[in-house]
């Protein structure tokens, strides 16, 4: 990034995030999502859980669809606030929510047993809403690292540039 870009972050709102930003953790909470769900699916219903992809893919990225605004809020009620914890505990519970959500509605669409927790359902609640949870709080710590990181680029730089001296004034030809 250019020294020229502005942070959206100030004193006030430390953890203000552009649209872009805000973006980039939606996609990388979708990417977790779909690989840690797959992956602990494959395992635990191994060689029946290799054909997760197939729900979990579309699962996801519909949840990250639907739960988009609400995380947008999240983000917005917690700019703000400058201790990272926070941000990781809302954002750990929205991936809960989503994760409790999204089972309700896989159930319901394939005819599951209903949202009643209890014998094999509780494998499927622990491992969707707990990854889930991580899941959504891994892409916001990403996409967070990586804007806070370039915001100490851009002021790094900004400072090497305010420190070094002008340069000499180029001296004309001498003519004969």
């Amino acid at each position: 990034m250019s020294p020229a870009v502005v942070s959206p972050r100030t004193a006030a709102e430390p953890m203000a995030f552009t649209g872009l930003e805000f973006f980039r953790g939606l996609c990388l909470a979708f990417l977790w999502a779909a690989g840690l769900i797959s992956l602990a699916w494959t395992v635990a219903a191994f060689p029946y859980g290799l054909y997760s992809l197939m729900w979990v893919v579309p699962a996801a990225g519909a949840a990250a669809i639907v739960f988009a605004a609400p995380a947008w809020l999240s983000g917005q009620l917690l700019r703000r606030v400058r201790p990272l914890r926070w941000h990781v505990i809302a954002f750990a519970t929205l991936g809960a929510v989503v994760g409790v959500v999204t089972t309700l509605a896989f159930l319901a669409w394939s005819g599951g047993p209903g949202p009643y927790i209890g014998g094999p359902l509780n494998v499927i609640y622990a491992i969707n809403v707990s990854l889930s949870a991580a899941a959504v709080a891994l892409g916001w710590w990403r996409a967070a690292r990586r804007a806070l990181r370039d915001d100490a680029a851009r002021s790094l730089a900004a400072r090497t540039a305010a420190e070094m001296p002008a340069p000499a004034p180029a001296s004309a030809p001498a003519s004969e």
